[in-house]
């Protein structure tokens, strides 16, 4: 091989890892767990996930909301477990309760 060729080889290598990198680090991932309950208030819905306390599933003002409830719901109805992905910056710890930051992920399995 010549160095040109090793140079775009080792370039697109590290250009692989560190796009695989920063996917992973996208969001604070909190595990998948069950839904305990749901909990609808005057101004956004709660959920309460085994073993990370009660978490907000959004405000009414977020259009994700209602995909998020549904989610959530299926989650719930057929047992299911759901996972939570939030923003980096929210610094929030999954084990504990939240009532202010919204997810931007919601996935069931």
């Amino acid at each position: 091989m010549k160095i040109n060729q090793i140079c775009k080889l080792t370039f697109l290598c590290l250009s692989l890892f560190w796009s695989a990198t920063s996917v992973a680090t996208d969001a604070i991932y909190c595990p998948y767990t069950k839904v305990l309950e749901l909990q609808v208030q005057p101004e956004n819905v709660l959920v309460h996930l085994e073993g990370q306390g009660w978490k907000q599933l959004g405000t009414y003002l977020e259009p994700a909301l209602d995909s998020r409830v549904s989610i959530v719901l299926a989650a719930h109805a057929s047992g299911k477990q759901v996972m939570m992905a939030f923003p980096l910056s929210s610094g929030i710890e999954c084990e504990k309760t939240n009532y202010g930051v919204s997810p931007y992920k919601v996935r069931i399995r």
